[in-house]
């Protein structure tokens, strides 16, 4: 089990335990809706929400709070980024440069030298490459972040041929 989903079962676990009080588990939903976590635990947490701030019953402080935290989540995810219409073919260069340009940090930072050999990014020009989603380059960073923390190393070490890389 990851620390990951070690902290979101716990989470879960406050949210559903009956012994705590309200104010506690409208903290809980606010770390659930707040960070990365499964849709299914982020719709746990919502729903929670929605019900004590639509619950007349309950202290006024308590219901703006779980407002607060449901609209401002809410905003968040309504106001990401500007939405503009893009050419696919167009979308496809620029994932292509992008993929080119973490394959030339991530040799370096594997202590490869240039110049690399003339097919050293053949499978990432092909006519029928795919970009990566962006949880893939999300990966790709976290990997290329680990290598540098990690270093280069002393001496250059020779550069693998396309069939050696791992797309």
């Amino acid at each position: 089990m990851t620390d990951t989903t070690r902290t979101v079962a716990c989470l879960m676990q406050i949210l559903a335990d009956e012994g705590l009080g309200t104010a506690s588990k409208v903290g809980a939903a606010e770390l659930l809706v707040g960070y990365e976590c499964p849709p299914k635990a982020v719709e746990v947490a919502q729903q929670f929400l929605y019900a004590v701030f639509e619950n007349n019953d309950w202290p006024i402080d308590l219901r703006l709070n779980a407002l607060r935290i449901a609209r401002k989540f809410e905003a968040a995810r309504a106001s990401a980024g500007v939405v503009r219409l893009v050419d696919k073919v167009d979308y496809v260069e620029e994932q292509r440069r992008g993929a080119i340009l973490r394959r030339k940090i991530r040799l370096v930072l594997e202590g490869f030298e240039p110049p690399f050999p003339d097919d050293w990014n053949s499978d990432l020009l092909a006519p029928d490459w795919e970009p990566p989603t962006p949880q893939e380059i999300e990966e790709e960073r976290r990997e290329m972040r680990r290598l540098s923390e990690k270093g280069r190393p002393e001496k250059p070490v020779r550069v693998p041929g396309p069939g050696e890389f791992a797309s």
